[in-house]
């Protein structure tokens, strides 16, 4: 039989752990599903504590602790999914400010894109996003966290080298409008591809709603009733 998912702290205990973490989280700023806290020693003491005191009553979370710059950057996340709700209530325990603007989101889901960490780019898309490639009039819209796992494996299934690079990026109100340049090889050592697309995305409380990528900037401005 399979163990149950749910920490195995309660009562007094249960509420210490909330304050140690409320505390240590009142310096920290999050974006999206990650949370970013000041790079000095006593932070990372006292963030080590908390992770090594976590995986221990919850044993079915998965932590990531990384310097990033002159910040200490956490992810949580859940092994298996069902425990999705769990890791969101312990991130929601630190009472980080959410504070990335959308143009920031952007540039943090390209580069989870490059480095092919799957994990991180979906802790930016919300669970319901929908995402509209410029094959979809063969391949069909993407919806939800598993679509966008499906858009994920095809893109690399078909480019393992693909990257992109962000040339510039437009913000209106909640849309970011990037114009992006692809590179990439074909499986099977196929003629190098460069080509430049824009890819405008819809963004609601630090998460991707909707994306869609376009041919031209014009497309891509229209898609979203905007004026160039």
């Amino acid at each position: 039989m399979s163990e149950p998912i749910a920490c195995s702290l309660s009562g007094p205990d249960l509420q210490k752990r909330l304050e140690e973490i409320a505390a240590v989280g009142a310096t920290a700023r999050r974006l999206g599903d990650e949370l970013r806290f000041p790079a000095d020693g006593a932070t990372r003491e006292r963030l080590d504590a908390i992770v090594a005191a976590e995986a221990h009553c919850c044993p079915f979370l998965t932590f990531e602790l990384n310097e990033s710059g002159d910040e200490l950057a956490l992810r949580i996340g859940a092994s298996p999914d069902e425990a999705e709700p769990i890791a969101a209530e312990l991130r929601d325990a630190f009472r980080a400010e959410e504070s990335a603007d959308n143009a920031e989101l952007s540039v943090r889901a390209a580069e989870a894109f490059n480095r092919r960490d799957l994990d991180g780019f979906l802790g930016l898309m919300d669970e319901d996003v929908e995402g509209h490639p410029l094959a979809m009039d063969m391949e069909g819209g993407y919806c939800g966290h598993p679509g966008t796992k499906r858009w994920w494996s095809a893109q690399f299934d078909s480019f393992p080298d693909l990257t992109i690079e962000i040339l510039d990026m437009n913000e209106r109100d909640d849309l970011t409008i990037a114009e992006l340049c692809m590179r990439g090889t074909g499986a099977g050592g196929a003629v190098p591809v460069k080509t430049t697309i824009w890819r405008v995305s819809q963004w609601r409380s630090g998460k991707c709603v909707w994306w869609g990528t376009f041919r031209s900037a014009e497309e891509a401005m229209a898609a979203r009733g905007l004026a160039v």
